[in-house]
């Protein structure tokens, strides 16, 4: 019964015929999921704001052209001539230029823009990573609902195997009738479970379609052997001081502090003269007052602007700025706390997650001589049926959770260095190779 309920769960566990490893589902998630797209083309987005600012600081040049007709009843030329006709046309067109000399509300937007920019890349790493992450889990998620169904079929096999020898035991008159109605309610129970299995199995391999936009019938698993190791050095502090320089949501935040520190002083200069260097370049035509010569006109010179009042606005979009730059320095504050928090968290897990591979390792043997005592004393009248399917039960159990262990480690792994700013693509290949060929 031992050997039949323990192929079963190694055969569940180590299906890899034609199956699909991590590496591939990240090329194929990588050009299907809509939220990274959704994300890169927000942060591609976010990145031109530099180039919207920088108009501000640029020489503006707009070309005009007309041409009209003027009807007129009748009358005089500026010569004291009659007109001969009516209409008359107009041909006309220029170059207008100018160029802001002074104006240190468009030098300090043009600032916020530059760091807004800059925060927009850091946020085109951070869907990256968030990629990384939500690939890794979804695709382990299928390897820990696989590991649950392997567990559940394991158990209903030998439970529905023990209901057998326990009816044909009856029947001989070796048993009583509760033993058969306890193994009964066990089985039943066992069977409900697998349906469950199968379902959650389904819904973890339709989470993975989602990010992939293909369906999988099998993945790969991983290997018996994967190196399960602590941060190195082993020095929390160490860990934390990194994420402070080069966690991602960090860095977003203080771009964001930089980038409101510098537009509440664009606000301000509002207030500030403007001082613009302008200059035109046109010619004409008509035929009333040129009689059909073209006039060409040139202009060059300084224009002026003092704000004085303008209804209030600017004072409230100077009120509104710092009030935004108070927020983004409360951010950037939040933000160092959560990274820390999250490395200190996250360093504890991978450690005990270590340990709780070992650990779990060791409870499968403990587990199974368990149940070969068990066994031993229910043949011999010692033990009841249910204390042997109870046995069995704990040795499913501990094969699920010893697999469910060494997942947690992997997910783990990924967010610890994405907590410290070390996720990268590169992981992936680097996991993949923790997969059986």
């Amino acid at each position: 019964m031992k050997k039949l309920a323990l192929t079963w769960f190694t055969l569940a566990a180590c299906t890899t015929v034609q199956a699909t490893d991590l590496k591939t589902v990240f090329e194929q998630a990588l050009q299907n999921d809509p939220q990274l797209a959704a994300e890169i083309a927000s942060a591609n987005a976010n990145g031109e704001s530099v180039g919207l600012a920088r108009g501000g600081i640029l020489p503006q040049i707009a070309f005009t052209a007309e041409q009209s007709t003027t009807t007129l009843d009748g009358g005089a030329t500026a010569t004291g001539g009659e007109y001969d006709h009516d209409s008359f046309d107009k041909t006309s067109y220029g170059l207008n230029l100018r160029q802001a000399l002074i104006d240190p509300n468009a030098w300090y937007g043009y600032a916020a823009a530059s760091a807004q920019t800059d925060q927009a890349q850091y946020q085109l790493s951070k869907a990256q990573q968030d990629f990384v992450v939500r690939l890794s889990e979804a695709y382990f998620n299928v390897l820990r609902a696989t590991a649950g169904l392997a567990s559940s079929k394991a158990q209903e096999a030998a439970v529905k195997r023990q209901l057998e020898q326990t009816q044909q035991r009856f029947k001989v008159g070796l048993i009583a009738i509760t033993d058969v109605h306890e193994a009964q309610a066990i089985y039943d129970g066992a069977t409900v479970e697998l349906i469950a299995a199968e379902s959650e199995l389904d819904i973890a391999y339709e989470s993975l379609a989602l990010l992939s936009g293909q369906r999988y019938h099998h993945i790969k698993p991983l290997k018996q052997a994967i190196p399960t190791t602590g941060p190195i050095p082993a020095d929390r502090t160490h860990w934390e001081q990194q994420a402070l320089v080069k966690n991602i949501d960090v860095l977003i935040a203080q771009k964001g502090q930089i980038a409101a520190e510098r537009n509440h002083k664009s606000k301000l200069a509002d207030h500030a003269p403007k001082l613009d260097v302008v200059a035109s370049y046109s010619r004409s035509e008509d035929d009333i007052n040129t009689q059909g010569e073209e006039l060409t006109s040139t202009y060059v010179g300084l224009q002026l602007d003092v704000p004085l009042f303008a209804g209030g606005s600017q004072y409230a979009a100077h009120k509104q700025a710092y009030y935004q730059r108070q927020a983004a320095e409360r951010q950037l504050e939040a933000a160092q706390r959560r990274a820390s928090l999250n490395v200190r968290t996250l360093y504890r897990q991978l450690t005990a997650d270590i340990a709780r591979i070992k650990a779990r390792k060791q409870a499968i043997t403990s587990a199974r001589s368990a149940m070969e005592a068990t066994q031993t004393g229910y043949e011999v009248g010692n033990r009841t049926i249910v204390e042997v399917l109870q046995a069995q039960q704990s040795v499913f159990s501990t094969e699920r959770d010893y697999a469910f262990a060494r997942y947690d480690y992997v997910i783990d792994l990924l967010k610890f260095r994405r907590a410290v700013g070390d996720l990268s693509v590169e992981d992936i290949e680097e996991i993949n190779s923790w997969l059986q060929s």
